[in-house]
């Protein structure tokens, strides 16, 4: 992307939502990216008939609740590390393929003006969140104004506010997704029980390499206290690397079906990976990842279908091929086609 053209870009780009639109009703919108989770699982022989076999229960699962959902690969502007540009690709709706790009957006706001997803929930009067609870960045700087500026979220949850004080795994090392999840919830529905909510989250049990838990816990808060076996983590990736890798896309998709299930308000939940994983991925890999919408309203998940979703077990579809800078304009048309109020 030529920085020349960068400013003509995000004007095409930018969303213009209709002038005195209302909405009849305000869902909790969560996107949640899970780290590393990558159409590797589609593409290598290894996963193919695990994966598959993943994703008939997790359909199968939420389906039984009366959940509807809607599947596809998304291509991401990055493969194998880079998170904070897949993501920021996505509620952006702009194609951000290099740390550079990133960092000119960021830190040059006033010139650039993006436009993401949570800013313009803002104005429908969501409260709209950031949860980065990654353990471990208690003392460092952060510059927890500019990027919840950038990212269009007025408040953030840090790792101290989840009080946890169980075992951790993994990068930071951190809480296990269950609790981060379950206990981040439970905090934005205490602060606010008058207003919808959006937040932005990146799970963070699958980051390579791979050490994660595999048990889900029937309480939550169970977490905090249990003793490390229980949690019956993946061991030493030396040999085993791609039985790990699994195994930790496995405890996160559980652990997805779990939190849906557990929703008891009107919900929509936009899941996606944001990169094919580190030390599996080679050139023969696509950038694609899987990206799930999960929700009650059946003809929001239909439309989505009918539209852009290509099934996963469909390679040769001929309809145009999703990318993480599309879902933006493509999430929002269709909400605020569901969700307006009819004059």
């Amino acid at each position: 992307m030529e920085l020349t053209n960068l400013t003509k870009i995000i004007e095409n780009e930018a969303y213009s939502v209709e002038k005195d639109i209302s909405l009849q009703s305000k869902p909790n919108i969560y996107f949640i990216a899970i780290e590393s989770y990558g159409a590797i699982l589609h593409e290598d022989l290894f996963f193919r008939e695990k994966y598959t076999k993943l994703m008939t229960e997790f359909n199968q699962n939420l389906q039984s609740k009366n959940w509807h959902i809607t599947s596809s690969f998304s291509k991401s502007p990055v493969s194998g590390g880079g998170s904070w540009m897949a993501y920021s690709s996505l509620l952006m709706g702009i194609n951000i393929t290099s740390d550079f790009l990133y960092r000119k957006l960021f830190y040059e706001r006033k010139k650039y003006k993006t436009q993401s997803i949570l800013a313009i929930l803002n104005e429908f009067g969501y409260a709209t969140n950031l949860i980065a609870a990654v353990g471990g960045y208690d003392n460092f700087q952060i510059e927890w104004d500019e990027t919840l500026s950038f990212l269009g979220a007025k408040n953030v949850i840090k790792f101290k506010d989840l009080e946890y004080n169980g075992e951790k795994f993994n990068f930071g090392p951190s809480a296990p997704d269950q609790y981060m999840l379950h206990k981040s919830r439970t905090i934005l529905k205490e602060k606010y029980p008058n207003q919808p909510i959006s937040f932005f989250v990146e799970t963070i049990n699958s980051h390579a390499d791979f050490e994660t838990p595999t048990h889900l816990f029937s309480n939550w808060e169970e977490c905090n206290s249990a003793e490390r076996k229980a949690f019956k983590p993946t061991t030493s990736q030396n040999n085993n690397i791609k039985e790990n890798y699994f195994a930790a896309i496995e405890y996160q998709i559980k652990t997805i079906t779990e939190f849906v299930l557990t929703e008891y308000n009107e919900t929509i939940f936009v899941i996606f990976g944001d990169h094919q994983p580190p030390l599996l991925t080679s050139e023969r890999n696509s950038f694609k990842t899987p990206i799930h919408i999960i929700a009650k309203n059946k003809n929001l998940i239909s439309d989505l279908k009918l539209e852009s979703f290509v099934p996963t077990n469909e390679k040769n579809n001929q309809k145009t091929e999703l990318s993480h800078e599309n879902l933006k304009s493509l999430f929002l048309k269709n909400f605020f086609k569901h969700y307006h109020k009819q004059t």
